[in-house]
């Protein structure tokens, strides 16, 4: 015949069940050559990976003022933080496969920066400003770190499904 073929998928969806974490009505499906899919993902990616540069500059630059101005301790808070969204953003795109098929690590490592960022911020922004640390302060920085060992120390990415909600708190 023609060369053409003609593919029919039915996908049923349970709004109920819905854990936005991918199969065919995660996102839009794009079928064609593995080429010009896989030439589109990267170029789908390339602002997260310009973003994650740009973070990762910030980053690097802050850690460096920290080092020649070690009493201005926000530097180094405000360089980790860069860093920790560096990663993150890097760990969203497909160009962190360039480094292998690692799928489960580069998952943790992701949800492991964002459990590690809000502790990091908010320990800038004490800094930069000037605000006390009363012990509710330091209870909430420690509930985000036992949410990273909690996550990390599971097997698996189940744990870390459950744990995000409650790190959207």
């Amino acid at each position: 015949s023609d060369g053409t073929m003609t593919l029919s998928i039915r996908v049923a969806r349970d709004l109920d069940a819905l854990d936005n974490e991918g199969g065919l009505t995660a996102e839009p499906l794009e079928l064609g050559l593995m080429t010009d899919l896989a030439a589109r993902g990267v170029t789908g990616d390339l602002p997260r990976l310009l973003l994650s540069v740009l973070f990762l500059y910030a980053g690097v630059a802050h850690l460096l003022l920290y080092r020649t101005r070690r009493g201005a301790i926000e530097y180094l808070w405000f360089g980790m933080a860069a860093l920790l969204m560096a990663g993150h953003t890097f760990l969203r795109t497909q160009f962190r496969f360039v480094f292998g098929e690692h799928f489960l690590l580069y998952k943790e490592l992701e949800y492991a920066c964002v459990y590690v960022l809000t502790p990091v911020l908010l320990e800038f922004f004490a800094t930069f400003l000037a605000l006390p640390r009363p012990w509710w302060f330091r209870a909430y920085q420690g509930s985000h770190l036992l949410l990273l060992l909690i996550g990390v120390l599971t097997p698996g990415l189940a744990m870390n499904w459950i744990l995000l909600p409650v790190w959207n708190v």
